[in-house]
């Protein structure tokens, strides 16, 4: 339809919910980009596009249970002679199609490769669009059909309706049947960074019906060097075992335990025409094997960057990482520290007073506690910090013993940590921790609800900016000092603070990560079957 600007304009063309659905229940992203000139030419505001949006996924919704990953809209009109309409939207723009201006909006947020998507439109205008931006595209019927006839691009496919090209996006798998994907790592106990990121994925798969997840945990108690080879072994055996029934083997690890399993499920995957996909924790890259093992170091290096390129897929936390992962040949994508959203969690309110600030981390020098302490202590009289995590690296309880302003509450139960940081205002991480990747007490902050101020190191600024937090230099307790200060004074920023920390969940939420992690599994199941 032409220049849509009431809902009540607004028809779902027959089965296009139930083939929205398709999608989601498949793990594929539905993204919508349209161009809406009605905006340019005065018949409605930007803000009245959003409602017709937000009706649209609300049908979707009623319809079929469908959803919209998201939605782009191109307000713009190239005319700039018409009398009518505002100017301020007239002219050429990058975002309306057929530039890719809204293609790329969607790319960078949710890590697309144009060569695994699809374009799907009823115009040559959407079919022009995803041709400059690489996407295989599909021509439906209905709407235009394509009789528009306005670019000469040919699509890769013409069908009936939108129904039709969901079953051509997804004719890759195998009828009937879900991916089958093998996912070895380390499970609770003992409760880490790494034993929890990888529990998290697995609990976002089980309930799937796109995949059928087999898990493989190579935890264990402490041991010895002996039982650790011991261990490794009894994981290899149950592994041989297991990869002839799963489609795609996937590795998640440390770089020290990659160093033992890399090589040999890499060989696996040869042996039994497996697609290999290696997900390592934590900040550092792989480089820092050669560091780790003293005189060791190149040859394991070396070992490791081998397996990783015979790898079909290596992910890294951090961008750096996956930069060096490039740069010595292997195909990398970044696939950071993520935390589930969980409707209805507790969650702090948008403004007020910032006076209650918390630290949730291991209490430790590194992790900046000394200078909390000293930029804690000049505080206003109502406004206070505490403390919460193990203590480390010498910190005792003694060193809170006649504070004022800062108190140690003990350590925390992992399923307490959102509440117990949305019963604060801000939370507090001045770290200069060595091998800091994502930290995150950060992303459970954004569950909470709350800003944060923390230090420009590492690879913490790839989590937090400044619609977010406030950052500071590390090992500075006077700048420490200031920002606290500055979140206490001035109730318009912390309150524009609170409103970034919400909108930031979404972009490190373990849903769309485990979305994005079964698409690749997906893509490398249908390619291992595609004729060689």
């Amino acid at each position: 339809m032409d220049l849509l600007c009431r809902e009540d304009q607004l028809v779902l063309i027959p089965g296009a919910a139930e083939a929205v659905r398709r999608l989601n229940d498949a793990g594929v992203l539905v993204i919508v980009a349209t161009n809406q000139p009605v905006v340019a030419r005065n018949l409605c505001t930007e803000e009245d596009v959003r409602r017709l949006n937000a009706r649209l996924e609300e049908m979707l919704r009623q319809a079929a249970g469908a959803r919209l990953d998201a939605v782009y809209f191109c307000p713009h009109h190239p005319e700039t002679h018409h009398p009518d309409g505002n100017p301020a939207y007239r002219g050429p723009c990058p975002c309306r199609k057929p530039n890719i201006g809204m293609l790329e909006e969607a790319r960078k947020r949710f890590g697309l490769d144009y060569s695994r998507c699809f374009v799907v439109g009823d115009s040559t205008r959407d079919i022009q669009t995803g041709v400059n931006a690489g996407c295989r595209t599909i021509l439906v019927r209905t709407g235009y059909g394509g009789r528009d006839a306005k670019f000469d691009a040919a699509p890769d496919e013409v069908v009936d309706d939108l129904a039709a090209a969901v079953d051509s996006v997804l004719s890759g798998r195998p009828a009937g049947r879900p991916c089958r994907i093998l996912l070895v790592g380390p499970l609770p106990p003992p409760l880490g960074g790494c034993t929890i990121l990888f529990q998290y994925l697995v609990q976002a798969l089980a309930d799937r019906s796109d995949v059928e997840v087999r898990v493989l945990s190579t935890s264990g108690p402490p041991a010895n060097a002996v039982r650790r080879v011991a261990r490794g072994i009894f994981v290899l055996c149950r592994l041989l075992r297991a990869v002839r029934r799963t489609d795609v083997l996937t590795l998640h690890t440390t770089t020290t335990a990659l160093l033992v399993l890399g090589g040999p499920v890499v060989a696996l995957g040869w042996l039994f025409h497996k697609p290999v996909v290696i997900r390592k924790f934590g900040g550092p890259s792989h480089r820092l094997a050669g560091r780790l093992h003293g005189a060791y170091g190149r040859l394991r290096l070396a070992v490791l960057r081998w397996a990783l390129r015979r790898a079909d897929l290596y992910l890294a936390e951090t961008r750096p990482a996956v930069r060096a992962a490039i740069e010595d040949g292997i195909r990398a994508e970044r696939y950071p520290n993520n935390r589930p959203l969980v409707p209805g969690g507790p969650e702090h309110p948008v403004g007020g007073r910032c006076r209650r600030f918390v630290f949730a981390s291991h209490v430790q020098p590194t992790k900046g506690i000394r200078e909390l302490i000293e930029a804690g202590e000049h505080l206003p009289p109502d406004a206070w910090v505490d403390v919460y995590g193990p203590l480390c690296g010498g910190v005792t309880e003694d060193d809170f013993a006649g504070l004022k302003r800062v108190r140690y509450g003990g350590a925390l139960d992992a399923d307490a940590v959102v509440a117990v940081l949305a019963q604060h205002d801000a939370l507090v991480l001045p770290t200069y921790h060595a091998g800091e990747g994502h930290p995150g007490i950060l992303i459970e902050g954004f569950l909470a609800g709350v800003p944060a101020i923390a230090t420009r190191w590492q690879h913490v600024p790839e989590v937090v900016d400044d619609t977010c937090a406030l950052l500071v230099e590390p090992r500075d307790p006077e700048s420490l000092r200031a920002a606290m200060q500055r979140l206490y004074d001035d109730e318009d920023l912390y309150r524009r603070l609170c409103e970034g920390a919400r909108h930031r969940r979404e972009e490190f939420s373990t849903q769309r990560w485990a979305d994005w992690f079964v698409r690749q599994c997906v893509a490398l199941a249908v390619r291992e079957r595609e004729p060689h």
